[in-house]
């Protein structure tokens, strides 16, 4: 599918596996922004007509879907910021960590299930209607500045796929010679302590934070920032021990030996990879790097990243590809958004080369940005509660009775923990009852964009309300009442 009036792009190099997804034109269209083509309405389809500008639209799911749009000039990240989606069901809620895990939505990723997909008891459920907030703008700049799209921007911690970040992370402390640990949900209950640089000891300690207890920003970026969220991958021994687990891939690049996918005891991303002058940071992903793209052909060069990880790394059974959750434990931050995208994107293109998680219903393909809770945790911070259909279902109105049964769960979780207040009187409250649907798209070609969007659902205990937005006259709303 194109959006009307979409910029077609020069063919990229097609992948000689024809399975494999390529970019599509769509996803650097401002796309989805006035009217849905007919085919991607979120209702059920059998026996609609076209859908009219606005449909299933109110005056929220508007400017967020403005917010997410891609820019139709072709480069990556130059439309809108984008918004933090978090699901506070996590098991992380109320707890000390200053920072916790969210992910950023724009429609310059391609990669299906863009946010943890979390079930009614906080686990991946790609199944599952997952019930998360949306942070307004204030928290957004607050968080992150008003700069983001900036080229030069260096001072976040963005990870292009899922990686324990708060919770199963140590902090380098450089000047100190050690990490600190505090490590939760490890293989064994304990993890709160230091590990040596020089010889690995470890050293049991109430004293330790580990990374979520850091505030959120780039350690190295002048001084100001804590680090929170950065860090090496640890996991815990039968005796309560932390060790990092952090997976390496050491090897030839360039030239230059031992070069490694993370560039420094923060296991922060090498750059090596695009620090070069035909690494175009602006290029979707979608081009290889390798020297076999057609003349004139410009790439962001983050496969290389991958292709090394690939060539030098191990997997769970010592080759590739392997188990999904791998890719956590050798994960590693980068300081800029678009960097984090495109690297997020190449893990789509290139699943077939490290993954055994390949089809798109259960791919892992959320980002993980770690937040500040303070900010998260404030229902002040919140524009609105945002339910996410699951890859593949056209409506909430089409998921099972079972998964339906799950998301009156997390609802009931929501207003038990003060985030949800159902009601008519509530939807200008925070917290209150406003709430919006967010839709995965494929392009037709094995690429995925984000909609938001609201309809009727009648859940049981729970419904959605849906009043549709008539422009200059009504902004509509989308809510839940009992």
């Amino acid at each position: 599918l194109v959006a009307t009036g979409a910029k077609l792009l020069k063919s990229q190099s097609a992948p000689k596996d024809e399975s494999l997804p390529v970019l599509h034109a769509a996803h650097v269209h401002s796309f989805w922004t006035d009217a849905m083509p007919e085919c991607l309405l979120p209702e059920s389809t059998a026996g609609r007509g076209q859908a009219k500008a606005n449909d299933y639209q109110t005056s929220i799911t508007v400017e967020l879907n403005k917010k997410i749009t891609a820019n139709d000039n072709g480069k990556v990240y130059e439309g809108g910021a984008g918004v933090i989606f978090r699901n506070q069901n996590d098991g992380f809620n109320g707890n000390w960590m200053k920072v916790k895990p969210g992910s950023l939505i724009v429609n310059d990723i391609f990669a299906p299930n863009p946010v943890y997909p979390a079930d009614s008891q906080g686990n991946i459920n790609t199944n599952a209607a997952a019930l998360g907030v949306i942070l307004d703008d204030t928290a957004f700049n607050t968080l992150f500045g008003m700069n983001t799209k900036d080229y030069d921007y260096d001072v976040g911690v963005f990870y292009p796929a899922d990686a324990n970040s708060a919770d199963l992370r140590c902090r380098n402390e450089e000047d100190q010679g050690r990490y600190d640990c505090r490590i939760v949900g490890g293989d064994y209950p304990g993890g709160r302590g230091f590990i040596a640089h020089s010889d690995s000891a470890w050293t049991q300690s109430d004293d330790a934070e580990g990374s979520g207890g850091f505030e959120i920003g780039n350690p190295f970026k002048d001084g100001t920032f804590s680090g929170g969220g950065t860090g090496c991958h640890a996991n815990t021994n039968a005796n309560g021990d932390g060790f990092i687990n952090q997976l390496n891939a050491k090897g030839t690049f360039a030239g230059q030996d031992n070069v490694n996918i993370a560039e420094n005891r923060d296991c922060q991303c090498n750059t090596v990879f695009v620090g070069y002058p035909d690494c175009k940071p602006w290029v979707h992903s979608g081009t290889p790097s390798d020297g076999t793209a057609a003349a004139g052909a410009e790439y962001n060069c983050w496969d290389r990243w991958i292709d090394h990880w690939v060539q030098y790394g191990t997997g769970d059974t010592g080759g590739f590809p392997t188990n999904i959750n791998l890719r956590d434990v050798a994960g590693c931050w980068m300081t800029n958004m678009r960097d984090m995208i495109n690297l997020q994107n190449w893990f789509w293109l290139k699943r077939f080369d490290y993954s055994t998680t390949t089809d798109a219903h259960e791919y892992w393909g959320w980002n993980e940005i770690p937040v500040t809770s303070a900010i998260t945790d404030d229902s002040n911070n919140h524009e609105t509660l945002a339910i996410v259909v699951p890859q593949g279902q056209g409506s909430l109105n089409d998921i099972s009775q079972f998964e339906k049964d799950a998301l009156v769960g997390q609802m009931d979780w929501y207003y038990n923990a003060g985030y949800l207040v159902p009601g008519l009187d509530n939807i200008k409250n925070r917290p209150g009852s406003y709430i919006v649907m967010r839709k995965q798209i494929e392009d037709g070609n094995g690429n995925y964009g984000q909609y938001f969007f609201c309809q009727n659902v009648d859940l049981g205990k729970y419904k959605v309300v849906f009043n549709q937005m008539v422009d200059g006259a009504d902004p509509g709303s989308c809510y839940v009442d009992w």
